[in-house]
């Protein structure tokens, strides 16, 4: 199982990269296959929820991350979330 912990200030930098590129949207969709962990059960919109969300993620799922920001310069990302999700990218082996 493979871990990453994002604030909602970077969710909300996935959010704004959108369409744009594919660290957005398909980077969204494949978060969004993980486990929310951290969350209030009764919470309609984990991704939405002011608190930190842990995903916990198959192996699968996170190689599929790492497949799709592999060659990703990561445009309008912030040096913190960058920082973040290269370190996640090199724990996977």
């Amino acid at each position: 199982m493979y871990h990453i912990t994002l604030t909602r200030q970077e969710r909300g930098a996935i959010d704004f990269v959108g369409d744009r590129y594919v660290q957005g949207h398909d980077l969204f969709r494949l978060l969004r296959k993980s486990l929310w962990i951290g969350c209030p059960p009764d919470e309609d919109d984990p991704w939405r929820n002011a608190q930190d969300i842990t995903f916990t993620m198959e192996e699968h799922v996170a190689w599929e991350i790492k497949e799709l920001l592999e060659d990703c310069n990561f445009e309008l990302f912030g040096g913190h979330i960058i920082h973040k999700l290269t370190t996640f990218l090199e724990s996977i082996v």
